[in-house]
């Protein structure tokens, strides 16, 4: 995450959300004004995800959003258009970027 904020243009440390769910980076780009790093690992019912107001935010054209763990919001956010997953093994890591098919 600290990789892709600093990318974007965001200057300030970048926290784990680890014990907030989420994390809002407001970033200073011409197409994006925003990151949110989301992490449901903590997350005991999809039904917690509701005051989060991530609605409002996740889909937006001028938001990144980053989700860990999204299998636990059980369907109540809205689907990505694109996917990275990382699979750490080792001392190795590999990443694949999927994108769905577009109708």
């Amino acid at each position: 995450m600290r990789g892709v904020a600093e990318m974007f243009g965001f200057k300030e440390p970048v926290r784990s959300p680890s014990f907030t769910i989420v994390n809002r980076y407001p970033v200073e780009n011409s197409t994006v004004k925003r990151i949110l790093h989301v992490d449901f690992y903590r997350l005991d019912d999809p039904s917690e995800i509701v005051p989060l107001a991530l609605e409002e935010e996740v889909g937006r054209p001028d938001t990144v959003t980053f989700i860990e763990w999204p299998e636990k919001a059980e369907g109540r956010i809205s689907e990505a258009s694109q996917y990275i997953v990382f699979v750490a093994d080792g001392d190795t890591r590999t990443i694949t970027l999927l994108v769905p098919p577009r109708d």
